[in-house]
């Protein structure tokens, strides 16, 4: 599902975007596993939103 599609959906049934949240590997990730920890930084893997029904 698209971005686009995701936020819409929840738009369109009446919620407000609070917050977007796209969190991000930290050092300590990089440190653990550095390939995995580039591609991270190049392809989201999960994203937070905070909606609030109006």
């Amino acid at each position: 599902m698209t971005m686009q599609t995701f936020l819409g959906e929840l738009l369109d049934a009446g919620f407000a975007l609070e917050r977007f949240v796209e969190p991000r590997a930290t050092e300590a990730a990089r440190q653990v596993d550095e390939v995995r920890y580039r591609k991270t930084l190049q392809t989201p893997f999960f994203v937070a939103v905070r909606m609030r029904k109006i």
